[in-house]
């Protein structure tokens, strides 16, 4: 699905991890820890083609990614509802455009079929600032999975989540997770369930380590 070789990963010329040999096959759920300040967000980022790799290569195969962002770094202040960030995860070809339906309608049951799989359903028309950051955290996966990604990346979604909140994100990634699917979370090694994971990495003075379970 998508594989680094021989890469190096920063800014610039400045690596923060070196020589990374790493492959993400299809339907396997792969967890990435590390310390703060080790590179999580920048891996991400190349991950996604975001950021260019300070040396080695990237190759990818899958047919639809999405990448969720560390809620944190979104800005709230932006007048949104919670049903229009998640529609902004639509992409051209799931507009629906048949000739049975018009394209409005099958897209409004998209949206609202994603504001129910997040638990989101009772709230579409709040503003993104009114809700908790476990319901922002909850809008902005069902931005993501509303495309009906392929390879699913996603940076830190437990930060800032009480236990029952965490539980809630595992939840949802649980009923996506399919033979057909990737997922990749990057987060601290404490946020986890593990026996939704078939990988366990870690970033480790600038370099990624395979962990046992």
């Amino acid at each position: 699905m998508l594989t680094l070789a021989n890469a190096s990963i920063g800014y610039g010329r400045r690596a923060l991890i070196s020589c990374v040999d790493l492959t993400f096959q299809r339907g396997e759920a792969v967890f990435l820890s590390g310390p703060n300040g080790s590179g999580k967000s920048t891996l991400a980022k190349s991950l996604i083609g975001a950021m260019p790799l300070v040396a080695g290569a990237r190759s990818s195969k899958f047919a639809a990614l999405a990448y969720v962002p560390q809620s944190s770094h979104f800005d709230v202040q932006y007048p949104v509802t919670v049903r229009g960030l998640i529609r902004q995860g639509l992409k051209a070809r799931y507009q629906f455009k048949t000739l049975f339906r018009p394209a409005a309608y099958r897209e409004a049951e998209r949206v609202a079929a994603t504001l129910k799989s997040v638990g989101l359903d009772s709230i579409p028309g709040v503003l993104l600032r009114e809700i908790s950051g476990g319901q922002l955290q909850r809008a902005l996966i069902g931005r993501a999975l509303i495309g009906e990604p392929d390879f699913l990346l996603l940076d830190e979604p437990f930060s800032n989540l009480d236990r029952s909140g965490r539980g809630e994100i595992t939840r949802i990634l649980r009923e996506f997770a399919n033979p057909q699917r990737t997922i990749c979370v990057i987060d601290h090694a404490d946020a986890i369930e593990r026996d939704f994971y078939s990988r366990f990495l870690e970033i480790d003075t600038g370099h990624i380590m395979e962990r046992g379970a």
